[in-house]
């Protein structure tokens, strides 16, 4: 009996040890139907993830814009065709709601033209249908979106410097509070309790707080030290979101950068913490089980060449440091968002994979696994928000340096992952 009992210890551990081996590297899973890069990709309440519209850009081989839309099932690693959308979008956002149902906005369905609809993906029928009537103010290029408090989603986006929120109860838009610039490739994050972070673009707009309860943008506390386009983000288990690397548009040659800043919505300040080990933009992230964050890909600049690397965020010791390699060096390019899965591995599909490689195969469709820690990842998990601390201050707003970040104490699960992305210039909020 003891040599029974020994024998299946033995048996167990090399088990745990060989599935944990996996543990932190990549590979490959089932193709999309179609390559695409700037598409909306969201996690449902079931686990299975929607993948919606994108585009084709092969720069110099023409654009192809793209209404066709597909489900990527976790259980069989594949992706099946399910509904195409009311309109071709790329460059657009696309919100979970709390009633399962996706809403899908903005984007654009030619190189320049700017589509200002939007639309219902339904995961119970498979169908999209139009939202009627059109945004009042949010333009559709570069199109940003984030999930409020009581369902309501705020819009921002393109070269527009006002907002519209649509609320799903009435399935109807409103104006909302001006943020005084705009923010063209910029980066809009949720930080819970109904409060979003807008900063960065080539706008070069300063960084706005929106509340929801009063349906207003104000400034934080402090400056921040780069306006970000394409940053690495997540919100954290503690609350802070983070921004990694990017490309700054307030720095001579817009140079894409290696340093970080995590924003508190608790004390409505920015401050710094480690930078990247590689400088890179248009990278995919998540929040992981164990709550450190993952980086990974992403390009040397705009349209440039992509990285197969990736690296880990600790919130811990507030440092990054490597793990595996993807096996296709590609970015996410306006979107094609990371998100982690239930079963807490994180699912990178499609995306840009440079111009070195020939025209038909730039955008492409494969997709990639990150074997994640254990951990709380399922869509029904606990959703913890920031700590409760004082609201944005009023314009203007005091500009004191920023801090350099202590490191945080241990911290609770992470917030489910991908309630949400952005699309146009907005690296998504791992979600």
């Amino acid at each position: 009996m003891t040599l029974a009992i020994a024998a299946a210890a033995a048996a167990l551990a090399v088990a745990t040890s060989s599935a944990d081996a996996t543990v932190g590297s990549f590979s490959t899973t089932g193709s999309m139907n179609e390559r695409r890069q700037a598409a909306v990709v969201v996690k449902l309440l079931d686990g299975r993830v929607l993948v919606a519209g994108g585009d084709k850009d092969e720069v110099g081989g023409g654009t192809t814009f793209l209404d066709s839309a597909e489900i990527y099932n976790p259980a069989t690693g594949t992706f099946t065709p399910t509904g195409n959308m009311t309109v071709a979008r790329s460059m657009a956002a696309g919100v979970l709601l709390p009633n399962g149902k996706v809403f899908i906005t903005g984007g654009r369905d030619t190189p320049s033209g700017a589509v200002n609809t939007s639309e219902l993906y339904n995961p119970a029928t498979g169908t999209f249908t139009a939202v009627p009537g059109t945004m009042p103010t949010a333009t559709g290029l570069w199109t940003m979106a984030a999930p409020t408090s009581g369902g309501k989603v705020l819009i921002v986006g393109g070269f527009a410097s006002s907002a519209d929120i649509y609320d799903p109860t009435t399935n109807s838009y409103t104006a909302s509070g001006s943020m005084g610039s705009s923010y063209p490739t910029g980066t809009l994050s949720d930080l819970g309790s109904g409060k979003a972070l807008i900063q960065g673009g080539f706008g070069g707009g300063p960084a706005k707080v929106f509340d929801i309860s009063t349906g207003l943008f104000s400034s934080p506390a402090n400056v921040t030290t780069a306006i970000r386009s394409f940053p690495a983000t997540a919100l954290l288990a503690n609350g802070k979101l983070l921004l990694a690397g990017g490309k700054d548009f307030g720095a001579g040659g817009s140079p894409v950068i290696a340093s970080s800043q995590l924003f508190d919505p608790a004390t409505n300040l920015f401050s710094t913490t480690g930078s990247l080990i590689d400088a890179r933009e248009q990278a995919f992230s998540s929040i992981l089980g164990d709550g450190k964050v993952l980086v990974a890909g992403g390009t040397d600049g705009y349209y440039g060449t992509p990285k197969a690397s990736a690296e880990l965020y600790d919130p811990a010791t507030g440092t990054f440091s490597t793990t595996g390699s993807m096996a296709v060096a590609h970015g996410s390019m306006h979107g094609n968002t990371a998100v982690l899965l239930d079963n807490c591995d994180v699912l990178l599909p499609g995306g840009w994979q440079g111009t070195s490689a020939p025209v038909g195969s730039r955008v492409i469709a494969s997709a990639e696994i990150y074997d994640g820690p254990a951990g709380n990842c399922s869509s029904s998990g606990p959703t913890p928000g920031p700590t409760p601390g004082p609201g944005p201050a009023p314009d203007p707003a005091p500009e004191p340096s920023p801090s350099s970040e202590p490191a945080p104490g241990p911290s609770p699960s992470p917030r489910p992952s991908n309630a949400f992305t952005l699309g146009g210039g907005a690296t998504r909020t791992s979600n």
